[in-house]
Formats: structure tokens, C-alpha cells, sequence
């Protein structure tokens, strides 16, 4: 329709990519409007428009400041005076002002950055400024002409305005203040914070909503872990109240709050519990209970754990919505019981405040007269609501209700079990009661005229048309405002819906300006309406059993549906309440009450006893008043009626049987611990004494809620029994439970004696703390489980095991040590060593004696008791002779002389050792030795020692025959060494010995040397002076941290006054300790360090130690060095190298990203590697990678880098905004931008082509064949293989002289479907001639032409676009419906249209404009049979033949309406990509998202924005919304639905 002169069109030469939107005007009259539009935040550019002929045209309107032309950020309209607006300047550091309704402007600097301005909701001057940039909040007295910084000094996060109409003074201000533990304090103020009142000092969150303000604390009952929060509501500013929710979730506490509603001493709350359980409670009047009003509501977060990508930057929200105009009517979403994650959305409306709750009845006819086949409870409407915003797949327009349009909905839904992303518009005139299909699709939609109007726009598609209806959605209208095709963002009227004008925002296909309509329905209207043209309804009428909405019936004035006039915006709607009795629909169910769908009875939740409600007064012979499970809805007026049935009954209080037992907070904790020790009973316990005791002798008193929790710290070890008495005045009942207190087992080592045993040698095992004045098993509780090589374990409860091995080798014996509350595991490696005698030599002392010397087993001193001796002659099968050498003086000698031998004979010797337990060794190997020859040359004599120190005198007598010379042999006689010579001359009769071994016994003889022979002294023994140190023995390190090594050694068996303990490797002192042990510190992680060992006296330094190696424990690894990204051949490659210091082995470097779009990328990769190659990261794209390095315990801190990948080898990137332009019956028209080409690049693409390839769909990816088509141009019509009513994918990928680059993200298209029954008749015309032309006027003109030719109706004409092209040739088709009826004689039959344009264009009659069809005939015919028209048109003689086709036109009527029913509610919709509408967006302009949301700008403030609105620091969320409309478009993520074959929403 036409709407006569009263719209407007402006084209805005603007790119900006949001817009500001101000009504001005202290009256409904202003005919000012205020618009800015900016990029950025803060500003990077902005443009300030000024209307004052209400939109149709407008002033550009520079501001200066400082010289430099402003950048505004935002609009803020005084809510106390609509004339006075204050524009922010975040970059200027500036505030914009008028007060005067734009005519005059000022512009006050401010000392800090103005990032938000608050107005007060009353007081024209006061506002607070709050500077994001540097956490601060300024107030300012005189509209911003100054400033004075609020709380200076405090950590200031947020604010609320007090509420002056009930409790607060006039200049009240709540401050929430960071304590910086994550906790804030919440201050009340009236005079500025010159003094200021603690509400609380501890809480999580703090919000203020009308005369309520609502805190949260970290929750102290028992068993409630630490994410679990307690709410606290204050009603009356006083005191505040716990919420108290049912106690059955006590087994699932409260871990979160969304305030969804609020008001007149009620508040609605959704509650997070855990386990994924979500519900909506709504409070009794101004108490803390909450009642229980509808299970699994729908409500997300995204900064909980289990939120998904797609949440990411939204605010919280719950699917739950007043119905405005209509008290007491909300409606909500609500998940099914189903698995998390695959549960579905239902829709439920409630008519009484939450008491019960109803699927929304479904309309039973679709927009086109079609049944719908829809019944309750299976079927239903579901509508979309803020989930529906904000999912991915859908971005719907959210519902709309006006409070000035009482009963009007218009809402975005679909029919089915539940929630679906396809979805149409459906509306409601009688507050959902009933329900009509108004369009199909997805609309923006806006009510005016105090719902006498409401307008329509298709959203995400190109269009030149708007929809409105006048009279409730009866019937519907549309309007050409655009001789373009244009994309329609947002629908604006003025704030209250009381004028006839609506704004249109739009964009025009391939520009990048805003186009603003302004059109006005006055003149299509009519005249205003007059008293006859109104009526009165109520929501009572329309409601079953004449149920009334909270005890009232309310009458509204409303303009008829059939009235064809304006309201006008100064109409005051008549109201009139008349009270109702009471009945079952005003009553709720009580606390502790539930019932499971609307009308059946409210019974008592599982698990709740009903002595709950017993008053705690309530003694035997008294009365109380017992609850039937109902309370009346609050603000309900009800009386009489059934008032009596549901109210609380008189009942006699019974005698109580008191049963009680205790719920401990822990059973077992460690020393120093608190436990809260509770009264559980399902008894009333409120009058009930109690008497806790505790074994350490405390104990604790007191009576009700005083007595029955008990909290108290164990400071010491034990078991202790704690013993509750509990009495109610009928006797005494006692409980008793434990707990077991313990210290966490730490610093405990395994020591054994002796370190280095011998087979069959006793050994200790010994469990102790490193801090000696520490226990760690003082409750006796500590369990050990000892295991020696693996094998059998050995259960005990002492800290001490003793065993012998039987064999030598290594060993290995592992402890596990276990208490209530810990366990740790030791272990001690050492070898058990034989008693065998290895090395040995024989000395011939004389020829009838020979001296055998050993060296004993490597055993520390004592091991050995004795050795034995054996020996014979060489060969000789005779006995041994056996000597046991024994201690003397507490000395074993090593060594024996076996005399009376022959002389010059050869005797084997063996030896075998005995050690302290009486195990003897294996005999050593034998050694052989020969007697010296008996001759009569004459020896040396008198062979005398003198020792001095380590030096010793030997002295002999010559003899009296001619001597060669002199040989002194000597040999070390107490252990085994070989024998030493000095020569002498043959004149000298002494010698001196030097450097003998301190503390050693040695053996001396003279060999004399003749001319013919040699002869021996006797031998003579002689012990050096001193004290022999030997190679301190038993050493073992151990590291104790990854920086520090401790050492302990076994003392030699001779005093010492100390050790030095040396690096082997430098041979630097390290340490002098005078102990056995010592600590060495400041050492690297994962180190080897060795060290050797030497003890000393005062005078002598003993032998050193074999160096011994110990390791450092292993530390926390250093982060990784040079992280990088690289780009090489196309590829993203992250890049780094090793840490300075790993501190130990790197098991593997973990990657981490922080782009939910990405997949297949590893979580970690081998510590060998260092390098990795990303797949799947898009052109351009910015992505943010971190590698850390983890080690064998440890992991390092985080680096980061980010990727953006680049067409290094000049292929291009994917086009961008692909999107479907028009569906056709048998065609597809596309658009898309070229690739975008990073300038900081340098690149230049040179010609780019575009290949498209499209193919059947299966959700959103193609099966089947795929079809490829190239085009040199950015946009294509697809015709070849394209068929009605089928679903198509849909990619392009950009070709250059490089290569193909990678195609954009999949498009999904729907073909059109053509009528029931109509054929397809195909016309071709030169290409030449359709092109002098666009392709829909195209299209019109041919339709005309065959209306003109065959007089049939247009509306029988579909066009099914572009059917096929080439250079030459253009084939179009138009798809002919049949008639409405077979016998009508004025409309020809499709065969007639058929035969009238074969004959035209045989004729070479038919032409279009200028061009002339050069072949034509028809193609298709669409699903023969399925009207009963193209039924009756068949002539079948005879009765049988007639009822065979009667019959099978029914059967195929069915079948076909069927398939149809299933088309629509399968693939309505599915042409439209919300992707690229996104994408389309945002090429407009500079910022990063697109879209339209709403911004808290003051009266009536809407924006279209870019961007996403702030965030407010702190607070709970609440969801109330002031404005026109709200819908936030973002960009989507790659999110894939979990039911693509039929669209559900999962949750």
C-alpha cells in the first residue's frame, strides 16, 4: 500500500559503525532528535546530527574543543530534564553539554578521562563520572562544570544511586570498594562519603534494584565447599536476610544468583546450584524464604567452568521475561530433564507471578490458512527470548511487549517440541493467550500508537519493503520505502510507543552509508479515533474458567481491531480493577513445597519431613497453624472464594520424639584445623537444648540455632570422641561420632644400621623426621608397609624393621607410610657385601717359615670376628693344617707365619673369614709361597728398630765373610701390602726407613749378598707412631631439595677431631664439619655434584674418601627462549628454543591457544621438539599461542606470541561476505567482497577470478556431487542444477596467477518451493537484451507480459528466476499455479496459459519491453496430484471411476500437505546466513562487530551499534530492559548444532 507523503528518506554519508539515538524535549511535542555515530571506544572519530523537525532532516553539528574538533563517545540524557543531554569526550578529556535542547553548547575539560556518566534519577545537576582508565568515580554538583574524586584512596569498582521513594535520603550512593582478596566492602553515604555506614565487609557482589539491594557472601553452611555463596536480601534497608532455599538442595548448594525480577517487596531469583541445576525461586513478601517456582529455568554464564565459546564477552542472562502492561505474566525457557549438554528449550508462561506455569498454546491455523497440525503437550510455540539473541545459530529479534500496549506480543518462535533456530514471527493480542502466524521468517519489529500499529522489517536479507499491521495482526501490509535493495538494521520509535512514526535504519546493497526512513501512518490512518472506535477487554475473558490475573479483574481500553484510525500521543488509556474471589490459580506453593506441571497439588519435597513447620513454641496442648503446601501469590487481592481451602489450618502441636544424630565437616583433618559439628534430626529443633563434649575435655552449650552447630579448632594430635547430649523437655537422647586428627607426613627419612652390611649381618630399618623435635605419630594410627625388592610387603605399625640378608648384592627396601590424612613412600638403596678374603700374598720369612698377609672384605671395623688359616704342602693330598687367627688387645691381625716347614718348599695357603653372627665366608683362592734353601753363608745379626715418628732406625751386626752388599726388606705385617727393598753398601750396618704409614706394624729382615749367594736375617716387627685414618666408610647423600644436598658418614673406629668434605671435581673445600653430616646449599636443579670425604685430627690427615656423586631434586623448569611465529610457505610455524635452565628432564612443551574455532592442534609435543606447524589458522586472522615447558614434576611459566598468517606466496584469502541475495523457485542469486589484502604486506594480488561451488546439503556441508561455476565478477546467479525446494551449501574461493586461495565458510540456501500442482514454463530470451535491464525488473516485466496476453491472475505467477545463461542465451521460467477453483469461468486454465504463449511465441509475438522471446514451452510440473483441484479437472466416467479418484485425491491431498508441513517447519529460513549478515556489517564500517543493542543512555536511548556495550564492573546481574528494542548482532563462531537434522537448540 501507498502511505501518501509522511515519510521521509535521508541518505547519511556515514560510515561510522554505531549510532546514538536521543528523544529530546521536556513534552510528548519535541520534535528533537539527537543522533551520534562514532567509531571506537574510545572514539577514533565521531559525527554529532541534530534534527529539529523530528527526522526529516538534519544538521551536522561540530563541537570544538581546545582548538581540535571534538570525538564523542556517547550520548547522556538528564532523566530529570529531557532538554539537557551530555555528550563524553574520552580522548579530549572533555564534557559536551547542553541543556537547552541543542540550541546552545558548552564544553567543560575535566581532569581525568570521562569514560561513563551516570545521571542521578531525580537531581538535574548531580552525576558521577567514573574513569575506566584508572578505576576512579568523580561527583559532580553542577552538571559537570566540576569535579571532586568520590572515596579517594579506595579501590572504588562500582556504584549504585539510592532509591529516595521509600528508604533512602535524597543524595544516598552505595560504593562497592575492592579489599583486594577478591572480596568487597560496601559502603552507604548520604552527605558525599563525608561520612559513610559499613553494610557488609566480606561480600562477593552487591547490586541495588528498586527499593532492594542484594549482596552475596561466601556460604558457611555446613558442607558447602568454597565456590558455594549464600545470598543476602535486604527489603527494608535495616537489616538484611539469607535467602533460605528448600532444604532439599542443601545437597546442592548455591553457587550463583541472577536477579531476573524485582519489586514491591518480591524478588524473582535464578539460582545456579551445582550439577549443572538451574532454577527460579521467587520470594515470600519481604522474607528470606524462596519458594520454589520453576525447575531447570535456562540461564548462562560465560565466566563459569562450563560455559561454551559462543558465551564468550556476554553478560549473564537468564530466558525469562515480563510481559509488560500485563502484572503478573512472564514468560521463560525451561531445559528438560534430559543429559546436560544435549537437553532441549521449552517455552512455559505463567499467569500468576511463577504459581504455575504452561506450555504456550500453539495458533492452529499458519499465516496461509493451513491446519498446523499442532497439539498440546507434544506441540507447542516456542518462543525466542534472550537466548535466541545471543546463540550463534539463531540471532533472532527478541520478544517485544510495551506496557502501553497491553496484551500486544509479537514474538520470534516456532512450532514443534522445542526450541528451533528456524523460526517465524507470530503475534498475540490477548496477552498469549492465543497465538497467530503473522510472517515467515525472521523480522525486526516495533509497536507504536499504543499498539494500534506495528511495523515489520525482514531481517538479514535484502529487501525495499516494511510490513506493518493496524489491526492486531489480522492482516498485514507492505510498503516500499527503497527503490534499491537495502539491509534494514533496526526499527526506532520514540520511547513509550505513543506516536504513529517509526525510524527505519538501513544500509544499501553494496554501499557502506546509513540510509534513515522516516515514515508516518497518520495519513494511511485516517483521522483519530473517537470514542466509538474503542472497546474494553480483559486477559479474564480470555483465560479458561474465568480465572481472574492476581485476584483482579483488570478492564483496558483498546482501540478495535477493526478501526481504521490513529490513537495519537497524548491518549490516556481508562483502567478499571474489580477484585475476584479466590481460587486455586492465586495461591502458589508454599516453602518446601512443589508440584510437578500446572493443577496438580503442591505435596512436601522428597526427602522433607512435615514437622519442618512445627513453631518452635509449639508444646503438647497448644495449637499452631499447619500450612496445606499453598501460600497466596504475592500482590495477589483475592478474597473469599476458595481462599479457605488453601489457607494454613489450626492443628494441635504433637508431642516430638526427638531423634538426632551428628554431621561432622571432616572426619579426619590435620593439627591446627577447624571442624563444624551439626545437629541432624528430622525433628524441630528450635527449642531443643544441646550439650556438646569433646575427649579434650571442652565442651560447648546452647539451645535452637545457638546449640546445634558446634565449630572448634583441634590444636593436637589424637583421636578424639565427641559426644552430643540433645533435649527437648521430653529427656535426654545422646549421639557420638570421631574424628581423627593428624600432621601431614613430611620430612621423614629412612636411615638403617649398619650402611653397609655383610651377608647374614642384622640390620635396623628406622622411620624419623628430619626436625628430631617433631613426632609425627602421635595417635599411634600411622601404618608402614615394608617391601624388600619388590617382594612381600610386611604390614606393621612401628616405625622400626629388622631383618639379615642371606645373600650379597644390591638392595632396595621400600616403606609406605600412612596416616588418616597423608601417605609418602622412602626407600634406602645399599649392597650387602660378602665376608670373602680377595686379595692375599705369601712371604718366605726363612727356610722353615713363610708369612701369609690379606687384606680384609671391604667392612667397615667389627664386622669380622676371626679368620682361618689352612695350609700343606704344594700337591699334597694330606690334611690341612688349620689356625684360627683371632683378636688380640682388641686387634685382628691380617696376617699369619707358619713355621717348621721344609726348607725350599712350596705350601698352599687358604683363608676364610668369620664374621661377628657366625657366618663364615667362602675360603679365598689359594696362595702358593716357597721356603727359602737352607745354606752356610752367614746372615746379618742383632737386627735392632728405633722409630721416630714416621721414621725408623734399622741397625744390624755384619757378618764376618765378603759381603756384595746390604738389602732391607720390609712389608706392612697387619694387612696386605707387597714387600719393599732399599739396597745398602756392603760397608754400612743401618739404615733409615721415611714416610711409613702412621699407626701400621711392619716386618724387617737383612738380605745379605755374597759372591755365591744370599742369606736372611731373622725378621723383626716394629708399629710406626701415630694413629692410622683410613677412607671414612658407610657414606650416603641424598638431595633434600632441588637446591640442596645433605651428606652423613659412619665415625672411624679411631678418634677424630673433624672432617673436610671436598668438591672432587675442583678439589675446593667445601665444608669442615666435627659431626658426621652436613648440608650443602645454594645448588642448581637437576645437577650432579661430586664430593669426597677425609677425616683429620690435630695432627694428621687421613686418607680420602672415593668420590660418591648425589643429584638435586628437580625444579620447576624456566620458560621457554625466542618463542616465535613464522610464516613459511603458506604456513603458520610457532617456533622457540629451550629453556636457559630446565632444572631437570623436559618431558614434553604444552601448547596452548585461545581461539575456539581451532581444532586439530596438539596439546603438547616431545621436550626434543621445538617447532610446530598450525593447521587451520585463517588469512589475516589474529591468534594467540602459549608454550611452556613441562618437566618431570614441574611446569614453567607461560610465553605467548600471536600468528597472523599471511599470503606469503601471493595466493588470496578467502572472499568475504558471501551472502545469498534472492532465492529463486529454480535459481540462487550471490554476492561477496573481494579477499581482504593486508596493506601492511605490500601486496598486491593482480587479477583475481572467483570459482563457486555449490551442491546438495545436509545441514552445513554438501554431500553428494558438487557443481563448480568461475566468474570474473563478485557476484553470480546460480542456474544449472538448482531445483525447488532443496537445500544447497554454498562456498567461493578466490583464483590468481599463484593459485587457489581457501574458500570462505559454507553458505546454506534454500530454493523456493512453487505451488501445489502449477507447471514451469520456461521462456529464453538473448542475452543481450535481458541484460539491458536488472534481473528482476526483468523478471516483472515478463510476468506482466503473460498476465497481458492470458488475462490470468498475477498472484498465480511465481518467478523461478534465471534458469540458465550464457553469452548468449538467458533462460528464465515462471512457475503457473492452478486455478483456485476448476469451474471458474473468468480464469483461464493452466493449460490455456500454456497454449496462448506456445502460440505468442511461435508468432514471434512475445516480447518483454524491447526484447523478444526466441523459445519458450513448459518444463516441470510441481508434485502432480496434490490439490483437489487439478483432481476435479480429470473427468472419470462412471460411479466406481469417480470414487477411485475421490479416493486417491484424499490420500495424496494427505500425503502431500504432509511433506509440505514438513518443508516449512524443516527448512524455513535456512536460505538467510547469519554469518555473513555479520560479516556484511561490519565491512561498513571500521569496527569489529556488528549489530543493533541497547545502552543505558537515559530516556528512551537506543543504539545501533558495532560494538558491544561496556561492561559494568560488580554487581549481580539483572535483566530488566528500559528500551525499544535489543538485539545484538556478533560476529558468529564456528558453533555446529547438535541436532542439524533438526535445528534444536541444545543446551
Amino acid at each position: 500500500v501507498e502511505l501518501g507523503k509522511q515519510w521521509y528518506q535521508r541518505r547519511v554519508r556515514d560510515t561510522h559503525g554505531t549510532a546514538f539515538v536521543e528523544w529530546g524535549g521536556t513534552d510528548k511535542n519535541s520534535d528533537v532528535i539527537v543522533i551520534l555515530t562514532k567509531s571506537g571506544t574510545p572514539a577514533s572519530e565521531s559525527t554529532l546530527y541534530i534534527s529539529t523537525d523530528y527526522g526529516k532532516s538534519f544538521t551536522q553539528k561540530e563541537i570544538d574543543v581546545n582548538g581540535d574538533t571534538a570525538t564523542l563517545d556517547y550520548i547522556y540524557q538528564s532523566p530529570s530534564n529531557h532538554q539537557a543531554f551530555m555528550l563524553n569526550d574520552m580522548s579530549h578529556k572533555a564534557l559536551v553539554v547542553t541543556v537547552d535542547e541543542c540550541r546552545t553548547w558548552q564544553v567543560y575539560t575535566t581532569a581525568f578521562t570521562p569514560s561513563t556518566i551516570t545521571h542521578h534519577p531525580s537531581i538535574e545537576n548531580l552525576l558521577v563520572a567514573h574513569d575506566l582508565t584508572a578505576n576512579k568515580f568523580y561527583i559532580s554538583q553542577d552538571f559537570g562544570r566540576s569535579f571532586s574524586p568520590m572515596l579517594q584512596g579506595f579501590a572504588v569498582v562500582n556504584f549504585y544511586w539510592g532509591s529516595s521513594k521509600l528508604f533512602d535520603a535524597e543524595h544516598t550512593i552505595f560504593a562497592v570498594v575492592a579489599n583486594g582478596d577478591g572480596k568487597y566492602t560496601i559502603y552507604e553515604s548520604d552527605d558525599f562519603f563525608a561520612t559513610k555506614r559499613v553494610i557488609d565487609d566480606d561480600c562477593h557482589e552487591f547490586a541495588v534494584i528498586d527499593d532492594i539491594y542484594f549482596y552475596v557472601k561466601k556460604s558457611t553452611h555446613l558442607d558447602h565447599g568454597e565456590g558455594d555463596r549464600d545470598l543476602f536480601i535486604s527489603f527494608d534497608r535495616t537489616t538484611a536476610v539469607r535467602a533460605k532455599f528448600p532444604s532439599i538442595m542443601i545437597d546442592n548448594p548455591t553457587t550463583e544468583f541472577y536477579i531476573a525480577d524485582a519489586g514491591n517487596g518480591q524478588v524473582f531469583v535464578v539460582v545456579s546450584h551445582r550439577n549443572n541445576v538451574t532454577n527460579l525461586y521467587v520470594s515470600e513478601h519481604k522474607s528470606g524464604n524462596m519458594l520454589l517456582s520453576l525447575e531447570r529455568v535456562l540461564f548462562t554464564n560465560a565466566a563459569s567452568r562450563d560455559s561454551l565459546s559462543w558465551m564468550e564477552g556476554l553478560e549473564p542472562f537468564a530466558d525469562f521475561s515480563a510481559v509488560q502492561g500485563l502484572p503478573g505474566v512472564f514468560i521463560a525457557s525451561q531445559l528438560d530433564s534430559g543429559t546436560v549438554g544435549h537437553r532441549r528449550i521449552h517455552t512455559v508462561m505463567t499467569y500468576n507471578k511463577g504459581g504455575t506455569w504452561q506450555y504456550v498454546q500453539p495458533p492452529k491455523y499458519d499465516k496461509d490458512g493451513y491446519p498446523t497440525e499442532c497439539f498440546l503437550p507434544n506441540c507447542a510455540l516456542h518462543i525466542s527470548l534472550q537466548f535466541g539473541v545471543n546463540y550463534p545459530g539463531a540471532r533472532h529479534t527478541p520478544m517485544l511487549t510495551r506496557a502501553n500496549a497491553p496484551g500486544l506480543i509479537i514474538a520470534t518462535g516456532n512450532l514443534g517440541s522445542s526450541h528451533s533456530t528456524r523460526t517465524d514471527v507470530f503475534i498475540s493480542s490477548d496477552g498469549g493467550v492465543e497465538w497467530d502466524e503473522a510472517l515467515h521468517g525472521d523480522y525486526h519489529y516495533q509497536i507504536l500508537d499504543h499498539g494500534g500499529l506495528a511495523v515489520a522489517a525482514p531481517k538479514g536479507e535484502l529487501t525495499q519493503q516494511i510490513w506493518f499491521t493496524h489491526d492486531e495482526g489480522r492482516a498485514w501490509y507492505n510498503h516500499t520505502i527503497s527503490d534499491d535493495l537495502v539491509t534494514i538494521y533496526g526499527l526506532i520509535t520514540e520511547p513509550g510507543e505513543i506516536t504513529s512514526i517509526v525510524n527505519v535504519y538501513a544500509i544499501v546493497q553494496g554501499g557502506m552509508e546509513w540510509v534513515i526512513y522516516t515514515i508516518d501512518f497518520k495519513d494511511f490512518m485516517g483521522s483519530r479515533c473517537t470514542a466509538d472506535e474503542f472497546t474494553t477487554w480483559s486477559i479474564r475473558d480470555e483465560l479458561k474458567n474465568t480465572e481472574c490475573v492476581l485476584g483482579v479483574d483488570t478492564m483496558y481500553e483498546r482501540k478495535k481491531p477493526t478501526a481504521h484510525c490513529y490513537i495519537g500521543s497524548d491518549y490516556q488509556r481508562f483502567i478499571s480493577n474489580n477484585s475476584c474471589p479466590c481460587q486455586a490459580t492465586d495461591f502458589e506453593c508454599d516453602f518446601m513445597y512443589w508440584r510437578e506441571s500446572a493443577g496438580d497439588p503442591c505435596t512436601l519435597l522428597e526427602g522433607i519431613q512435615e514437622s519442618w513447620q512445627i513453631p518452635p513454641d509449639c508444646k503438647p496442648g497448644k495449637m499452631y497453624n499447619k500450612t496445606q503446601g499453598y501460600v497466596k501469590i504475592e500482590g495477589d487481592v483475592c478474597s473469599g472464594g476458595e481462599e479457605t481451602i488453601f489457607s494454613p489450618k489450626l492443628t494441635n502441636c504433637p508431642d516430638l520424639k526427638l531423634n538426632v544424630s551428628i554431621g561432622a565437616s571432616a572426619q579426619a583433618v590435620e593439627v591446627g584445623s577447624q571442624v563444624t559439628f551439626t545437629a541432624i534430626s528430622d525433628s524441630f529443633l528450635d527449642d531443643v537444648y544441646f550439650l556438646w563434649y569433646i575427649s579434650d575435655n571442652s565442651s560447648y552449650s546452647g539451645s535452637g540455632d545457638d546449640g546445634r552447630v558446634f565449630t572448634t579448632t583441634f590444636n593436637s594430635a589424637g583421636t578424639f570422641v565427641i559426644t552430643l547430649t540433645a533435649n527437648n523437655g521430653a529427656g535426654p537422647v545422646i549421639a557420638m561420632t570421631t574424628v581423627q586428627v593428624d600432621r601431614q607426613l613430611a620430612d621423614l627419612i629412612l636411615q638403617f644400621e649398619p650402611v653397609d652390611p655383610a651377608v647374614g649381618e642384622g640390620v635396623i630399618f628406622l622411620i624419623s623426621n628430619r626436625n628430631q623435635d617433631v613426632g609425627f605419630d602421635e595417635t599411634n594410627q600411622v601404618a608402614y608397609r615394608w617391601t624388600i625388592n619388590g617382594n612381600d610387603t610386611v604390614p606393621s605399625n612401628l616405625p622400626i624393621y629388622m631383618t639379615a640378608f642371606e645373600a650379597a648384592g644390591p638392595v632396595t627396601v621400600t616403606v609406605e607410610v600412612s596416616n588418616a590424612i597423608s601417605s609418602l613412600s622412602l626407600t634406602a638403596n645399599f649392597v650387602v657385601n660378602d665376608l670373602k678374603v680377595r686379595e692375599a700374598q705369601t712371604i718366605p720369612v726363612s727356610s722353615s717359615s713363610i708369612e701369609i698377609v690379606w687384606s680384609p672384605p671391604s667392612l667397615r671395623p667389627g664386622v669380622i670376628f676371626s679368620y682361618t688359616v689352612k695350609y700343606r704342602q704344594s700337591g699334597s693330598p694330606a690334611d690341612w693344617h688349620k689356625v684360627n687367627v683371632a683378636a688380640y688387645n682388641d686387634i685382628l691381625p691380617t696376617s699369619y707365619t707358619a713355621n717348621g716347614l721344609d726348607p725350599g718348599t712350596s705350601y698352599d695357603f687358604i683363608v676364610s673369614s668369620t664374621s661377628t653372627g657366625r657366618t663364615v665366608s667362602e675360603d679365598s683362592d689359594v696362595y702358593s709361597g716357597t721356603t727359602l734353601q737352607m745354606n752356610s753363608l752367614d746372615p746379618a745379626t742383632s737386627v735392632s728398630t728405633a722409630v721416630t715418628g714416621k721414621t725408623v732406625l734399622i741397625s744390624w751386626t755384619k757378618p764376618t765373610g765378603t759381603v756384595s752388599d746390604f738389602v732391607v726388606e720390609y712389608w706392612m705385617s697387619d694387612r696386605f701390602n707387597k714387600i719393599l727393598s732399599q739396597s745398602v753398601s756392603s760397608s754400612s750396618s743401618h739404615y733409615t726407613l721415611g714416610d711409613l704409614t702412621p699407626g701400621a706394624t711392619y716386618t724387617v729382615r737383612i738380605k745379605t749378598d755374597y759372591a755365591g749367594g744370599v742369606s736372611y736375617s731373622d725378621p723383626v716387627s716394629f708399629k710406626v707412631e701415630g694413629i692410622d685414618l683410613q677412607p671414612v666408610r658407610g657414606i650416603e647423600g641424598f638431595a633434600v631439595s632441588s637446591t640442596s644436598i645433605k651428606i652423613i658418614w659412619n665415625a672411624p673406629s679411631v678418634p677424630v677431631d673433624g672432617y673436610n668434605v671436598y668438591n672432587a671435581t675442583t678439589n675446593d673445600l667445601i665444608a669442615a664439619p666435627t659431626v658426621t653430616e652436613v648440608t650443602v646449599d645454594r645448588l642448581q636443579p637437576a645437577t650432579d655434584y661430586h664430593f669426597q670425604v677425609q677425616a683429620h685430627t690435630a695432627t694428621t690427615k687421613g686418607v680420602m674418601s672415593a668420590p660418591f656423586t648425589v643429584t638435586t631434586d628437580v625444579g620447576v623448569p624456566g620458560p621457554v627462549e625466542k618463542l616465535d611465529c613464522l610464516n613459511k610457505n603458506g604456513k603458520a610455524v610457532l617456533t622457540w628454543h629451550p629453556p636457559t635452565r630446565s632444572n631437570g628432564p623436559i618431558s614434553k612443551y604444552m601448547i596452548e591457544y585461545y581461539d575456539p574455532t581451532l581444532s586439530g592442534i596438539p596439546e603438547s609435543v616431545p621436550g626434543t621438539q621445538t617447532s610446530l606447524t598450525l593447521d587451520g589458522l585463517k588469512m589475516f586472522t589474529k591468534y594467540a599461542f602459549s608454550v611452556s615447558v613441562q618437566g618431570s614434576l614441574y611446569l614453567s611459566q607461560q610465553s605467548t606470541t600471536t600468528c597472523i598468517l599471511e599470503s606469503i606466496a601471493g595466493v588470496p584469502g578467502p572472499p568475504l561476505g558471501v551472502y545469498v541475495t534472492m532465492r529463486h523457485i529454480a535459481s540462487l542469486e550471490l554476492s561477496w567482497r573481494a579477499p581482504l589484502v593486508d596493506p601492511s604486506l605490500d601486496q598486491d594480488l593482480g587479477p583475481v577470478t572467483y570459482e563457486v561451488s555449490y551442491g546438495l546439503s545436509d545441514g552445513d556441508s554438501r554431500i553428494g556431487t558438487s557443481y563448480v561455476v568461475k566468474t570474473d565478477q563478485t557476484s553470480i546467479t546460480l542456474t544449472d542444477n538448482i531445483v525447488p525446494s532443496t537445500e544447497y551449501g554454498i562456498t567461493v574461493a578466490a583464483v590468481n596467477s599463484k593459485g587457489k586461495g581457501a574458500s570462505s565458510d559454507p553458505v546454506i540456501a534454500v530454493t523456493l518451493t512453487p505451488p501445489i500442482g502449477s507447471q514451469e514454463y520456461s521462456f529464453t530470451f538473448l542475452a543481450a537484451d535481458v541484460a539491458k535491464v536488472s534481473d528482476e525488473d526483468f523478471a516483472n516485466g515478463l510476468k506482466e507480459k503473460i498476465v497481458q496476453l492470458t488475462k490470468c491472475n498475477r498472484e498465480r505467477l511465481y518467478s523461478g528466476g534465471i534458469t540458465h545463461k550464457d553469452k548468449s542465451d538467458t533462460k528464465l521460467s515462471v512457475w503457473i499455479a492452478p486455478r483456485e477453483t476448476p469451474d471458474d469461468k473468468v480464469e483461464p486454465a493452466t493449460e490455456s496459459v500454456v497454449q496462448i504463449l506456445d502460440k505468442s511465441i511461435r508468432d514471434n509475438q512475445f516480447t518483454v519491453g524491447t526484447s523478444q522471446a526466441i523459445s519458450g514451452g513448459v518444463d516441470h510440473m510441481a508434485v502432480k496430484s496434490e490439490s483437489h483441484h487439478d483432481v476435479a479437472e480429470i473427468v472419470i466416467p462412471g460411479i466406481c471411476g469417480l470414487l477411485v479418484v475421490v479416493l486417491v485425491a484424499g490420500l495424496l491431498y494427505y500425503r502431500n500437505r504432509y511433506q509440505q508441513l514438513l518443508r516449512r517447519y524443516s527448512f524455513r529460513s535456512r536460505y538467510a546466513n547469519d554469518d555473513n549478515d555479520d560479516v556484511n556489517m561490519i565491512e561498513c564500517a571500521d569496527d569489529d562487530q556488528q549489530g543493533i543493542s541497547s545502552s543505558d543512555l537515559g530516556r528512551g536511548a537506543l543504539s545501533i551499534s558495532s560494538e558491544n556495550p561496556a561492561q559494568r564492573p560488580g554487581g549481580i546481574r539483572n535483566f530488566f530492559e528500559r528500551f525499544n528494542y535489543t538485539a545484538v548482532d556478533q560476529n558468529d563462531p564456528d558453533e555446529q548444532l547438535e541436532d542439524d537434522e533438526e535445528h534444536l537448540l541444545p543446551l
